[in-house]
């Protein structure tokens, strides 16, 4: 009996990559296009950070998306704003989950505003309630595509043996 395909029903998008160094400058992730969806799940990876390291990340939304990386009159969504502080949020997952999209401000981006010197962190977003199934997953491309490509592999049994 075939049950719920996690990834056959939620679209997965990156949003920020992962850096290879830590760095200090914040950025603006990868715009989130949720037109046919009615969630938006952002799943937030912090990394290690210094003593004196202060982070936070917000989600704004707008009708217009001015690029792979901004919204044109984008607006903070109310509520959405979490400050991590390192030590005690060091490599910590956190998410950010907006349960009712509205289809006049379909474009979602979460921004990551950073102290003098930070650790690092990714994110990634997964749209879910959408209207048609199977999804595409990011491609990586355009203005809404994410960070980077996605890709994985579906099983429907889990017969063991060589992997």
């Amino acid at each position: 009996m075939a049950g719920f395909a996690f990834s056959k029903e939620c679209k997965i998008v990156g949003v920020l990559d992962v850096l290879t160094t830590a760095a200090s400058t914040s950025r603006a992730g990868y715009v989130v296009d949720t037109l046919g969806f009615n969630g938006c799940c952002f799943i937030f990876h912090n990394g290690t950070g210094v003593a004196t390291a202060v982070k936070s990340f917000a989600v704004a939304r707008s009708n217009v998306a001015a690029s792979s990386t901004s919204l044109t009159d984008g607006q903070d969504i109310l509520g959405t704003l979490q400050t991590l502080t390192a030590t005690t949020d060091d490599d910590k997952i956190y998410y950010c989950d907006i349960a009712v999209l509205d289809d006049t401000e379909r474009y979602l981006l979460l921004t990551c505003t950073k102290s003098t010197a930070n650790g690092d962190e990714s994110c990634i977003a997964i749209l879910y309630n959408g209207s048609e199934s199977p999804v595409t997953h990011g491609t990586g491309s355009g203005t809404s595509g994410g960070s980077g490509a996605v890709s994985g592999e579906f099983f429907t049994v889990t017969t063991e043996g060589t992997a």
